[in-house]
């Protein structure tokens, strides 16, 4: 079925024997309280936090080319793709470079390229924003790997490194092109 918010709470107030929900779980609340009125179980499978971890002693690159293919399917707006990354001290500039250069080799020209899209909707694309700008005001520092357009909500893969548990970036699930990088002691 294919809608918008109100053709999802029409539907979820239909009489279903079961409901399956996938996403957000402020629509997965409105879902459930909407199935509640006919006691329709559901199953939610709400967003959340996936980080990758990078072992000390697995290869840089390897892990960079991986994550990053993983992360811009789609622009980052996939339930699989990896929402933050924990690496060892000290390499997140190398893996910066990584990423950047598997950007590089991948979507040439964001703005022109087949093989990357655009934010689904302007409403998500001001959220991404938001996310952006909430943790720069808070000291993270943000790494665009590109120049979007926000006419056509095309929003560069963008790496943040500083980023702490205040910040909408590490306590919201992103589903988008935003990557923190979270390092740690070996």
């Amino acid at each position: 079925v294919i809608g918008g918010a109100d053709l999802a709470a029409t539907f979820s107030e239909l009489p279903f024997d079961h409901l399956f929900f996938t996403g957000s779980t402020p629509v997965g609340r409105l879902v459930m309280q909407a199935a509640a009125k006919n006691l329709t179980p559901v199953t939610l499978e709400l967003g959340g936090k996936s980080p990758a971890l990078i072992a000390p002693d697995f290869p840089l690159e390897i892990a960079a080319n991986r994550i990053a293919a993983g992360k811009l399917i789609n622009a980052g707006q996939t339930c699989i793709a990896p929402d933050y990354v924990l690496l060892p001290k000290g390499q997140s500039a190398a893996f910066i470079e990584r990423i950047a250069s598997y950007v590089a080799s991948c979507y040439p020209d964001l703005l022109t390229s087949p093989d990357y899209t655009s934010v689904i909707n302007e409403r998500q694309h001001a959220r991404l924003l938001g996310v952006i700008d909430d943790a720069r005001s808070k000291g993270a520092q943000i790494h665009a790997l590109g120049v979007g357009d926000v006419s056509r909500r095309v929003l560069p893969p963008t790496l943040i490194t500083d980023a702490n548990d205040s910040m909408k970036v590490m306590t919201d699930e992103i589903f988008g092109p935003l990557l923190p990088l979270i390092e740690y002691e070996p």
